[in-house]
């Protein structure tokens, strides 16, 4: 069961440590990658997702420490985005947002799946605000 805990954990950590954006294929995707495998094992099992690598990584001709990766799409990402988006920071946000909305824009959510109408319009609205309304 994913508890309030659990959500708000999570959206520390991807706050910090995750990606949120449209593909160019318009599809939504938020990725989770770092050195701790614990900690990605933990994230995507919360996310309903698998905890992938190790990858190696080098840099300046010497080797790093291996990431691992968790990686959410489509319209698990989009509900997982709209969950967390009143938790997280003005950039991340702003970033949410506007991938949400650009993704209601060019897809077609499966039936079922809508974005509250609400929740577009406050997002709308920020962004217009802002001057970042695609």
């Amino acid at each position: 069961m994913v508890t309030t805990k659990k959500i708000t954990w999570l959206a520390g950590l991807l706050e910090g440590e995750g990606a949120f954006y449209l593909r160019e294929t318009k599809s939504l995707r938020i990725v989770l990658d770092m050195t701790d495998y614990d900690v990605v094992q933990r994230a995507a099992k919360i996310m309903g997702a698998n905890a992938m690598g190790p990858y190696a990584h080098h840099s300046k001709g010497k080797r790093d420490k291996d990431t691992y990766r968790a990686i959410v799409g489509r319209e698990i990402a989009a509900g997982w985005m709209m969950t967390l988006v009143g938790l997280m920071g003005d950039r991340r946000r702003e970033k949410i947002e506007s991938a949400i909305l650009s993704w209601r824009k060019h897809v077609r959510p499966p039936i079922g799946f809508q974005i509250p109408e609400n929740l577009a319009k406050a997002m709308t609205g920020r962004l217009k605000a802002s001057g970042k309304m695609l």
